[in-house]
């Protein structure tokens, strides 16, 4: 039993404690220990001579009520509620996925837009829009992101030719095209 608690207990801190799942593995894991220390407290009490079973039923009550406190100290660990964006919205803070990232409560139908699109200017305000809009293209009663809007982030980044680097592209198509009649 003791390698079933310490097998729980190294779960809960990898899990983490602050979890659901960490927190019923640590109080199983202190059920486990309660129920451990109580039979070890009766154990090293019973031998004494006349009022050893008195000492040791009393021993291991007091392992089990101080089991059962620390169960109730693990059980009101208020585990933090996954935030919910029904809304849509921008996730703050700090937290890398690599850290474990933000907690989010998600449903199907919806789309996470990841960070490094995020920290595009260009994209970001569309984004933004887009969401404000809730499917019905208008923000705050006013039209918001059109077609038109979607193809202007699309062509943000303009392509610039000189005579020159035509001249070079037509003279390599002249070249190939000599070498493919051969």
């Amino acid at each position: 039993m003791e390698a079933t608690s310490t097998t729980l207990t190294a779960a809960s801190d990898a899990i983490g404690k602050q979890t659901q799942a960490g927190k019923e593995m640590a109080v199983a894991s202190a059920t486990i220990n309660t129920f451990l220390s109580a039979q070890k407290a009766y154990e090293s009490m019973v031998e004494v001579p006349v009022i050893g079973p008195v000492l040791a039923v009393a021993a291991a009550a007091a392992a089990v009520v101080a089991g059962m406190k620390n169960i109730q100290s693990i059980e009101s660990t208020k585990v933090p509620e996954a935030k919910k964006y029904a809304e849509g919205g921008y996730i703050g803070g700090d937290i890398s996925h690599a850290m474990g990232g933000v907690n989010i409560n998600a449903e199907s139908g919806e789309f996470i837009v990841n960070k490094s699109t995020m920290q595009n200017p260009q994209m970001s305000s569309q984004i933004v829009a887009m969401n404000q809009s809730k499917g019905n293209n208008t923000v705050n009663n006013s039209p918001a992101v059109t077609h038109e809007d979607v193809a202007k982030m699309i062509n943000a980044q303009k392509v610039f030719l000189v005579e020159h680097d035509i001249s070079i592209l037509q003279s390599k198509v002249q070249t190939r095209e000599s070498n493919f009649s051969m």
